[in-house]
C-alpha cells in the first residue's frame, strides 16, 4: 500500500497537502440516508478533492440488484519523494548496515548514468558542477586526506561557516579512478541523503 507523509509533501510540493481521489462502482444508496450520509461525510473532508465528489454522486443509484461496491483510491501525481511505502525501506536497510556491508546494498541499485539517477532538472546539475569546479578554485571546497574520515565540505560566505556533505558517500573514496570522482560521488550520496531525510521528518 502506498502512503504519503505529510512532512515530504509540504517540502516537495509546498502549498499542498494530502490530496485523496477515489471512483466508485455503481452505489444502491440513491435517496436513502444512508447515502446523504456519505455525501455529507465527503463534501466535508477537504482532503477528498472536487472529482471524487462528483464521482459519489453519479455513482449512486436505486438499483436493488447492486450486490457490492468497488471503490478505487489514488493520489494525485506527487513525487515519488513523498511516498513513505516506496523509500523508507532502503533508507532503513541503508541506515542499519555499516563499513564494507554498504558496498552491497548499492550494487545494482543504480542502472542509469548518473545524470539520469539524480532527482534534479539539468540546470540544477550544471549550476552544482560549475559551483563545484569554481569552489575548488577558490578554494571553497574541502576535501579530506586520507584515509577520508571526514567529510567533504563547502565554505557558505553567507553564514561564514564550512558545511559538510552527508558522509560516508555511496560510493567510498577507496573505489575512485581518479579525482574527478568526487563530484559524482558527492552528487550520488547528497541526493540519496536527501532523500533520506525527506522521509524521516
Amino acid at each position: 500500500m502506498a502512503s504519503v507523509s505529510d512532512q515530504a509533501l509540504t517540502r516537495v510540493h509546498p502549498g499542498q497537502q494530502v490530496e485523496y481521489r477515489y471512483k466508485f462502482s455503481e452505489i444502491p444508496f440513491a435517496g436513502q440516508p444512508v447515502g446523504m450520509a456519505l455525501a455529507d461525510t465527503l463534501r466535508s473532508n477537504p482532503r477528498v478533492d472536487q472529482a471524487s465528489k462528483d464521482n459519489f454522486a453519479r455513482a449512486l443509484t436505486d438499483d436493488d440488484g447492486v450486490t457490492h461496491i468497488d471503490i478505487f483510491g489514488s493520489y494525485p501525481n506527487y513525487s515519488p519523494l513523498v511516498f513513505d511505502s516506496v523509500l523508507r525501506p532502503p533508507a532503513q536497510q541503508w541506515a542499519e548496515v555499516a563499513g564494507p556491508g554498504r558496498m552491497q546494498f548499492w550494487r545494482y541499485r543504480r542502472s542509469r548514468p548518473l545524470q539520469a539517477s539524480l532527482p534534479m532538472g539539468d540546470a540544477e546539475r550544471r549550476t552544482m558542477t560549475a559551483g563545484w569546479l569554481l569552489g575548488q578554485i577558490i578554494g571553497r571546497i574541502q576535501i579530506p586526506e586520507s584515509p577520508y574520515i571526514e567529510p567533504v565540505r563547502v565554505y557558505d560566505g553567507d553564514a561564514e561557516q564550512w558545511l559538510s556533505f552527508p558522509s560516508p558517500l555511496l560510493t567510498p573514496p577507496s573505489n575512485f579512478t581518479a579525482s574527478y570522482d568526487w563530484l559524482p560521488a558527492v552528487l550520488e550520496g547528497y541526493c540519496w541523503r536527501s532523500r533520506n531525510r525527506k522521509i524521516r521528518r
